[in-house]
């Protein structure tokens, strides 16, 4: 029996082998490289569930009137009680602004309309101080407030928890005042579509805001894009903020959500210029507050209040501080006007609860 070489012993040389084994590197080196420099957090150990159930999109609800309310019409808004004795006929009418710590406006420019009020029913009309929106809630719901407003994202948390009846909104040119939600990205950026957003930061302003907060997750949700999957997310602090920051690009963001009226307003103070940021996306349009009253006011004296609001004009009046475009009211119809809101509030899980005395709303 011959003996072997050693050319024998060595293994042949396999070029078919050594290109999978050079293409099975390039895809781990390419994966590694995604995961360190995507912004997006997919990929990265982060609880996902954990991440939507903190912002409500892994629990949404049905909110609906209060078992304490009747809706016999199907305007979904509380009836007023049918026993006459459960009626409200105050001397003295106590008004609030949404709430002193979200407006910061100085209750004395609401003097003229507190008078038209007291003119039209005879009676003393008082602003009440109302610190937070919780406490707001409470106060209209415990016979506290007789005329109030709301702003657009707590209506419907006020119509169910509350039992407040919307009759009118601010006017422009005597048409009911709207805002929309949109999501700017800079100019000179690739973001020129919603879908392009994917893999980028967006910027929130804070929790609880309509538009700033609970619509741009819903309608990126609607459109395929879930946060902390195909998009990261940010807090600014607010409207202006996510505006001047995407502007003077001092946000760690490629874009931000916010409302339409408020970015008007950051152009015309020139903290943006007309054309620096570019309109990714334009929701349907919002009210943008609610006035209204209890439902367990007695009907004549409501509908005296709700007619006084509904002819009074600014002009001439330290209102137009506070409506610097408008001119008056305008009826709106709860059923319609806020169902985008109503939609909104379901997806995010905002359940229309009243919290106890002591704590603070997020709204």
């Amino acid at each position: 029996m011959s003996e072997a070489s050693p050319a024998s012993n060595k293994k042949a040389f396999n070029p078919l082998l050594v290109l999978v084994m050079l293409v099975l590197a390039a895809v781990v080196l390419a994966v590694a490289w995604n995961r360190i420099n995507s912004p997006a957090v997919a990929g990265r150990g982060v609880d996902y569930d954990r991440t939507l159930n903190s912002l409500g999109l892994g629990a949404p609800v049905e909110n609906q009137l209060d078992a304490a309310y009747t809706d016999g019409d199907q305007d979904l808004v509380a009836d007023p009680p049918a026993d006459a004795a459960s009626l409200r006929d105050p001397e003295v009418l106590r008004f609030s602004f949404l709430n002193d710590e979200a407006s910061g406006v100085d209750p004395a420019v609401w003097q003229p309309l507190l008078d038209a009020v007291s003119q039209a029913t005879g009676r003393s009309v008082e602003y009440a101080n109302v610190a937070t929106n919780e406490a707001q809630l409470r106060a209209l719901r415990d016979g506290e407030l007789d005329i109030t407003a709301f702003n657009t994202g707590s209506v419907p948390h006020a119509v169910n928890a509350a039992g407040f009846v919307p009759v009118a909104g601010p006017s422009v040119g005597g048409e009911l005042a709207s805002y929309k939600m949109l999501i700017l990205a800079k100019a000179d950026s690739d973001i020129k579509m919603i879908e392009d957003l994917r893999g980028k930061r967006v910027a929130l302003t804070r929790y609880g805001s309509n538009s700033g907060y609970k619509a741009p997750l819903v309608i990126l949700k609607d459109f395929g894009l879930a946060p902390e999957r195909d998009y990261d997310f940010a807090f600014s602090g607010g409207h202006d903020k996510s505006i001047a920051g995407l502007a003077g690009s001092i946000l760690d963001a490629d874009a931000v959500a916010v409302a339409s009226d408020l970015y008007a307003a950051a152009i015309e103070r020139g903290d943006v210029k007309e054309g620096q940021l570019r309109v990714v996306y334009e929701s349907e349009p919002f009210p943008r507050a609610a006035f209204g009253m209890p439902h367990d006011l007695e009907p004549e004296l409501a509908q005296t209040i709700a007619q006084t609001l509904l002819a009074f004009e600014l002009s001439g009046t330290s209102l137009q501080t506070q409506f610097a475009d408008g001119d008056g009211f305008a009826p709106l119809s709860y059923k319609d006007g806020f169902a985008l809101v109503r939609r909104i509030d379901n997806a995010v899980g905002s359940k229309h609860e009243i919290a106890p005395t002591g704590s603070e709303s997020i709204n």
